[in-house]
Formats: C-alpha cells, sequence, structure tokens
C-alpha cells in the first residue's frame, strides 16, 4: 500500500522498551536476589536494589546500543560470570 502511495515505509516497530508496572513490581518483590530487566538489545531497562548494589556503575548512563562493549554488555557478562555461565 505504502509503495502504491508512494510513499516510504514506515521503519519496523521493534519490541517494546519500556517496562512494565507488573514486572518492575515483580523485581522489586526479590530483595534478596539481584535482579535486572534487559530489552532484545541485552540494554539494561530495570533493575532492583540489590542488582544496582552489586553492578553500581555498570548499570547508569549506559549507552542505548547492542555494542559488546557497551556497559549493559559488560553488566550481562559480569552476571554470567558471577554465576559461572560465561559464554
Amino acid at each position: 500500500m505504502f509503495r502504491l502511495a508512494g510513499t516510504p515505509l514506515p521503519p519496523p516497530s521493534g519490541p517494546p522498551r519500556h517496562v512494565r508496572p507488573c514486572v518492575r513490581d515483580l523485581i522489586d518483590r526479590l530483595p534478596e536476589t539481584g535482579a535486572i530487566v534487559t530489552s532484545a538489545a541485552y540494554d539494561v531497562a530495570a533493575w532492583n536494589p540489590l542488582a544496582k548494589a552489586l553492578l553500581g556503575s555498570s548499570l547508569c548512563g549506559q549507552p542505548k546500543t547492542a555494542d559488546p562493549g557497551s556497559a549493559s554488555a559488560r553488566a550481562l557478562r559480569h552476571l554470567a560470570g558471577a554465576m559461572g555461565t560465561a559464554h
């Protein structure tokens, strides 16, 4: 339809990047477990207080990118290594 109308195609919509209140409530109810929520691009979208205490500045000011050097990627590698599941 867009081609017939001579207008450019809209960009594809990706997965949502917001954290639903029920998910935020869930991670807040895990005080003894560090919990993070990531987007499909592995950007850290939300975390609970213990995750912030464990990861600190790795969670703050991260770029919105899937770059392997991004803070979110480093935080996830750190978590995976701490759990003995690093790849």
